[in-house]
Order: C-alpha cells, then structure tokens, then sequence
C-alpha cells in the first residue's frame, strides 16, 4: 500500500512537533531524566495540567503577540501528554503509593517528601501537599 499522501503538510509538521519536544528533555523541565511533567502526572494533576495548558495556549493564539506559530507547537505537545494520560492511567486521579515511592523521598521526622533528583547536585524538591518546587 505505501506510505500514505498527506495533502496538508502533516508529516513536516509532525517532524517539527518532534523536535520541540526533544529540545523540552534538555531544557529546565526535566532534571535527571526526570520530566517536571512525571511528578505533576503522579500526583494526580496531570489531566487538569495537560488540558488547563491547551486551554491557555489556544485561547491566547491571535491575541498575546498575535498568531504565534508556537503556540499552536505547545498545544500539539500538551494534547500529546493528555494522550498519554488516557491511555495509560484510566483511573486518571487514583495514584498509587508504589508510583509516589518512585518519585519521592519520605523524611519520616517532618512527614515531608521530596522528590527525587540528581544526587550529585544536592538539590531536592519540597512536595508540601498543593505543588512541588526546587529548595
């Protein structure tokens, strides 16, 4: 059968959704090989993060600095991470304990956890119960 002919460019622009994600693992998102996006998926916050960005994104298009082309790149991005929610966490909000020892350190003295970096740069991240931030 071959490779099918799209007619509106779909493959150059699927090649250019590629990319920026790629660029997004090497920039200040990730820390360790550890996507910002893991710890907000894990903590059941990943539905509401993927779509409330799609919402914001495409409501600003034409109007914050006019039609940016980027915008329309980070709305493809996010719906690619709302995908990856529905099809592998049906139970979108029902996080495990299992997963949340994957991703955190528990400090039994102050009941805090922190969530897991690069041991070698001696930084951790404070989960205090509404979000996670670097110390």
């Amino acid at each position: 059968m071959g490779i099918p002919k799209f007619k509106f460019d779909e493959r150059k622009y699927l090649k250019e959704i590629e990319k920026y994600i790629e660029k997004t693992y090497s920039q200040h998102y990730a820390s360790n090989e550890q996507q910002t996006f893991e710890i907000i998926e894990a903590a059941g916050w990943g539905d509401g993060f993927a779509i409330g960005n799609i919402i914001k994104y495409a409501s600003r298009y034409g109007k914050k600095s006019g039609y940016q082309r980027k915008d329309l790149i980070k709305i493809a991005h996010y719906t690619l991470l709302q995908l990856y929610i529905h099809d592998n966490n049906p139970n979108h909000n029902n996080i495990t304990i299992e997963r949340l020892e994957e991703l955190f350190d528990w400090d039994e003295k102050t009941g805090e956890a922190y969530w897991k970096v690069d041991k070698g740069n001696n930084r951790k991240g404070r989960h205090d119960g509404s979000i996670c931030r670097k110390e």
